[in-house]
């Protein structure tokens, strides 16, 4: 009998330590957004660039165009009048600034901002993003060592289809297989904006895009913060998918423990610096006394 007990009580232990067994009272509040935090996660989101960022990066992108055109047509200008020698210079310079590299900054996903909406429906838009999905496929035959070239190429029509398309009921899906993507590539804070692109453009997404968002932000950022509002509404929208589900439940408990465990240091801490301080008071206090009675005694 007590062997039975035992063992029970042995794989009991096991399956919620392996196997996703473990039990969660989905009302406790401990699983509830804040509000004004869900708001925020919603309306803007984490790791997200901000307005200043897009308008000085935007700002850049018009100069680069600006700069080269400009170029081109004072080029134009030199072959025209004869002037061989500054023509070779602008030609020299010309294809100088066309071979440097030239960085985007930001990407589709990011510039875009967080209020498109996924609702119309474009042939040319589902087309698009059936080429994209078809190079996906061809990229992930073998997950394992995934086919970089055509995950480019994949990632390359995505972008394109949000750009284009920007109302397309495709774009949560776009930016959904991006993030996965960008997490193959280890850009993890692109990844992240990706995923969180998916449930803001389409709160109905098919896809554990919170959860995926939040895993990164836990796991590759560091940001547990903000990765305990993703989890917790992972797993108030996203309870279909059962795995990712009880995961986010684990963790939202284990960070909860963590920072309950970080405010109690702090507070010690804190309380500790008080005795300090009070305990220096007192020293001078009793100096100030030593020294008022040693003066009476003169």
């Amino acid at each position: 009998m007590t062997k039975n007990v035992l063992a029970i009580a042995i794989i009991s232990v096991v399956c919620i330590a392996f196997c996703g067994c473990q039990e969660f009272d989905s009302n406790d509040p401990v699983f509830k957004a804040d509000l004004a935090e869900k708001d925020f996660a919603l309306k803007q989101g984490y790791e997200m660039p901000d307005t200043r960022e897009v308008d000085l990066v935007e700002t850049l992108a018009a100069s680069r165009y600006q700069y080269l055109k400009d170029l081109y047509q004072l080029r134009s200008y030199y072959d025209e009048t004869g002037s061989q020698k500054k023509y070779r210079w602008s030609t020299k310079e010309a294809i100088a600034l066309e071979k440097a590299p030239k960085y985007k900054y930001l990407m589709a996903a990011e510039s875009a901002g967080v209020n498109l909406q996924a609702v119309d429906s474009f042939e040319s838009a589902d087309q698009l993003y059936e080429n994209a999905m078809k190079l996906y496929r061809q990229g992930m035959v073998i997950p394992v060592v995934p086919d970089k070239s055509f995950m480019r190429k994949s990632l390359a029509k995505f972008n394109k289809l949000i750009v284009d398309y920007p109302s397309s009921d495709k774009i949560d899906d776009a930016a959904y297989r991006s993030g996965e993507m960008y997490e193959h590539f280890k850009d993890y804070s692109i990844a992240v904006n990706y995923y969180q692109r998916a449930y803001q453009w389409d709160n109905s997404t098919p896809y554990p895009a919170r959860y995926k968002a939040a895993r990164i932000l836990d796991k590759k950022l560091k940001k547990r913060d903000e990765a305990l509002v993703l989890y917790q509404l992972a797993v108030e929208d996203e309870s279909n998918f059962k795995f990712y589900s009880e995961e986010a439940r684990r963790r939202i408990i284990k960070l909860n423990v963590g920072k309950n465990r970080d405010k109690d240091v702090q507070e010690v801490g804190e309380a500790r610096k008080e005795q300090i301080k009070i305990e220096k008071q007192e020293t001078k206090e009793r100096a100030k006394e030593t020294k008022a009675q040693e003066e009476l005694t003169k």
